[in-house]
């Protein structure tokens, strides 16, 4: 294939490249852009009446190629007819570097036969849409990832407060049972020393009732005679 050939040998620059197209000028603003041939592009061979244009306009092509032209012609190079001048200077544009420091035009796309730059253009546009397609699904996957991860991470955290609020709640049983055993012992004892002040108000020899009635004092025994 034509196109191939020309990016192996002139990779990122006109020659090699889709958007490249000519155009007749005296149809005016409104002429469709045609492709140029892979004659046209090895021998420079583009009709007078023609002009040269880059569809996604990353160089001013025709006045790349004034300049060249002038070159040429300044150079003494070529001394054929002006024809062979014209297509000197047309094939110094196509081979011509592009992009920072020579490395590439940016916008460059592989030129296939037979097309024209508005079907690159539009193959470009599918396989770009693709790509971000793509993209978008490799991150809407990352998102999804992520999401599970963090979905994961808060179920630990979730198990994990749980637990501790059963242990917490264990606790809390065991501390209330023992308190509640407490009590109850407190209200034995209490009931028993209630019923054993009933029960004897003057207390038992040996055993001594809270609050339990004294012996009669001195106060209330019967009065001694007196001599």
């Amino acid at each position: 294939m034509a196109g191939s050939l020309f990016t192996e040998s002139y990779p990122g620059v006109c020659i090699s490249c889709g958007f490249l197209g000519q155009y007749q000028t005296s149809m005016g603003s409104g002429a469709p852009l045609l492709e140029v041939s892979a004659r046209a592009r090895a021998d420079g061979q583009i009709p007078a009446r023609n002009k040269i244009w880059c569809l996604r306009r990353e160089a001013n092509l025709e006045s790349d190629y004034e300049k060249a032209l002038r070159e040429v012609m300044e150079s003494r190079v070529v001394h054929d007819a002006p024809d062979n001048q014209r297509f000197a200077a047309m094939r110094q544009v196509f081979q011509q570097a592009r992009g920072e420091s020579g490395g590439g035009c940016g916008s460059w796309y592989e030129w296939v036969e037979y097309f024209d730059p508005t079907w690159h253009y539009e193959d470009w546009r599918m396989l770009e849409l693709e790509r971000s397609r793509q993209a978008l699904a490799r991150d809407i996957a990352e998102l999804d990832l992520r999401s599970a991860e963090e979905q994961t991470k808060i179920a630990e955290q979730h198990a994990k407060t749980a637990d501790a609020l059963l242990e917490l709640s264990r606790r809390s049983d065991d501390q209330t049972k023992r308190y509640n055993f407490l009590f109850a012992a407190i209200a034995v004892i209490a009931l028993v020393l209630a019923l054993g002040q009933i029960a004897y108000p003057n207390g038992i020899d040996g055993v001594h009732f809270p609050y339990a009635r004294e012996e009669l004092s001195t106060e209330t025994a019967v009065p001694s005679e007196e001599p």
